[in-house]
C-alpha cells in the first residue's frame, strides 16, 4: 500500500443507545435516546486477507460495550461522553485513532438533533 493512501476505517452509524445526559433536571429524571457514530483508524489488510474475525477488530463488541458503557454513566455533557467513549475504545481494542460523535435527537424543537464530535490518535 502506498503511503499516500488514506487510513482504513471502521465505520458505525446512528448507533442508539440509551442514558442519562444532559444539565436540566427533566434530562436526568430517565434515560433518553443518545445516537452514536464511530470512525476507528486501523490497518484491516491482515483481516481482510484472512477473512477471520480473529484478525479484524469487533464492531459488533464494540457497540455492546458501547450502549453498555452508556447505559451505566450519568454525563452532563456531549464532550464528556464523547470523551469516554473514545477513551473506553482505545482501552480495549487496537485501533490508532477514533472520531466519535453523540447526538440527541429532538432536544432543541427547532433542530432535528444537537451533536458533538471529537478526533483522537493513540499515543
Amino acid at each position: 500500500m502506498s503511503s499516500l493512501s488514506s487510513p482504513d476505517k471502521i465505520l458505525v452509524r446512528g448507533l442508539k443507545v440509551r442514558g442519562i445526559l444532559g444539565v436540566p433536571e427533566e434530562e436526568r429524571k430517565a434515560p433518553q435516546e443518545i445516537l452514536v457514530d464511530l470512525e476507528l483508524t486501523t490497518d484491516v489488510r491482515k483481516a481482510a486477507q484472512s477473512d477471520r474475525l480473529q484478525d479484524a477488530i469487533d464492531y459488533e463488541k464494540i457497540c455492546r460495550m458501547v450502549t453498555e458503557h452508556v447505559g451505566s454513566t450519568r454525563f452532563y455533557l456531549l464532550e464528556a461522553l464523547a470523551e469516554s467513549v473514545a477513551e473506553l475504545i482505545f482501552k480495549n481494542f487496537a485501533v490508532e485513532g477514533i472520531t466519535v460523535r453523540i447526538f440527541k435527537p429532538k432536544i432543541l424543537k427547532n433542530a432535528k438533533k444537537v451533536g458533538v464530535e471529537i478526533h483522537r490518535k493513540r499515543g
